[in-house]
């Protein structure tokens, strides 16, 4: 299979955000990894916000994240897909890590930045609601939780910024994050009795 040139540019990116961490990596040194000028960066993708949003899409299509996800989606039951939720997030978290901060530092100053940056927020808390609607359905949402405030505790629990704080910065192995993060939120969000 060839490789186009927009997937180039976009690997380049990916290769030199991963490699340091980056929102300071611009479009010329990522023409030049690309083995393309400045110019054919931003003929493809129009700025650095419209790159990264097509970078985070790219990645997920790498990881193939549909796959990683059909656990969650084939879940018999709302705590079995809250807990497959975790393990996603443990699994795709460290892959889109740098990505994803590298989106958020340009969401500051670049408007298509900012809009993907809402667009993966919004689609990340649409499948937390999903979850605890389910678990509502089921009678398993634990007693006194609003269902917008249970999606909100989700989101945070399994969100970008608790994985790094967890997992990197204090090197929790990827299982005890799955246990963990899994345990408290069955404690808090799951009501005992069905």
């Amino acid at each position: 299979m060839s490789t186009t040139t927009r997937e180039r540019i976009l690997d380049a990116a990916h290769a030199l955000i991963e490699e340091r961490g980056a929102a300071d990596v611009g479009l010329a040194e990522i023409g030049r990894a690309a083995g393309v000028s400045r110019q054919s960066v931003y003929l493809h993708f129009g700025s650095r916000g419209a790159l990264m949003r097509e970078l985070m899409a790219h990645i997920n299509r790498r990881t193939d994240l549909a796959a990683l996800a059909q656990p969650v989606r084939e879940a018999p039951d709302a705590v079995a897909e809250l807990e497959a939720f975790v393990a996603l997030q443990s699994v795709h978290n460290p892959r889109v890590a740098a990505a994803a901060r590298a989106l958020e530092a340009s969401r500051r100053s670049d408007p298509a930045a900012a809009e993907a940056w809402e667009v993966v927020r919004a689609e990340r808390r649409a499948a937390c609601r999903r979850i605890v609607d389910r678990l509502a359905a089921e009678r398993r949402l634990a007693a006194g939780w609003d269902p917008d405030a249970a999606a909100d505790l989700l989101y945070a629990l399994t969100s970008l910024g608790t994985w790094e704080e967890l997992c990197r910065d204090l090197g929790w192995p990827a299982e005890a994050y799955r246990a963990h993060v899994a345990a408290a939120l069955r404690a808090t969000l799951v009501s005992p009795d069905p």
